[in-house]
């Protein structure tokens, strides 16, 4: 049996299960709902920043750049450092839509 602090653990990886299987098959809506819903019910858990990073990827596929840049920026902001961002967040632009400053 589980003890009662492990619980949220594994339904975050549940969610994180769900989420890439909808991915992996061409359930793009629906895979993002699925971690937009990890980053909200279990903020602290450790499958939080694979689970923004692919918001980010996500809303990209799905033709929103504006989304998908404020979802890199909360990733860059928690990890200066993250080596996917600058991939995708280059000078402000993402989706070949650029930032206005």
């Amino acid at each position: 049996m589980l003890a009662a602090s492990e619980l949220p653990s594994h339904r975050a990886r549940g969610l994180c299960g769900l989420a890439w299987a909808k991915y992996h098959t061409g359930k793009l809506t629906e895979s993002l709902e699925a971690f937009q819903r990890l980053v909200e019910k279990f903020p602290e858990d450790a499958l939080v920043d694979e689970a923004l990073y692919m918001e980010g990827v996500l809303l990209e596929r799905l033709q929103r750049p504006d989304e998908a840049l404020a979802i890199y920026q909360q990733i860059t902001d928690k990890h200066p450092r993250h080596a996917d961002i600058p991939s995708h967040v280059s000078g402000g632009r993402t989706a070949g839509k650029q930032e206005t400053v």
